[in-house]
């Protein structure tokens, strides 16, 4: 996701499905420049990841099946978004259901036509 083999704006729509969950919180900023990167003016990113805790306001790390992953406020997803030109369009966050530790997080963006 750092380097994709895709010429810039080509693509209509990136899904990160849980992708960026095992990024560490320094580098996130970069995949979304990429994400940018490789989107037409006017294209979609959808986002899944788990939400950080109510009130926070940066990543919290947690132990997951594979290795370390971060929980995200979708605040500070936003503030990434925004810095690489992708404006938020539907944020939802979602109680978590059984098996499920944290509450999930989904994000629309688009991005900006003079990105």
């Amino acid at each position: 996701m750092t380097s994709l083999n895709v010429t810039d704006g080509i693509l209509g729509g990136v899904v990160a499905w849980y992708s960026i969950i095992h990024t560490p919180p320094r580098a996130v900023a970069g995949l979304f420049g990429e994400f940018a990167r490789v989107l037409a003016p006017g294209g979609q990113l959808l986002l899944a990841f788990q939400a950080a805790d109510n009130g926070q306001t940066t990543p919290q790390a947690f132990e997951h099946k594979v290795a370390r992953a971060y929980r995200w406020p979708l605040d500070a997803v936003s503030v990434f978004l925004r810095r690489a030109g992708l404006l938020e369009t539907a944020p939802l966050l979602r109680e978590p259901e059984e098996g499920e530790r944290y509450e999930q997080a989904y994000l629309l963006a688009q991005k900006t036509t003079g990105s």
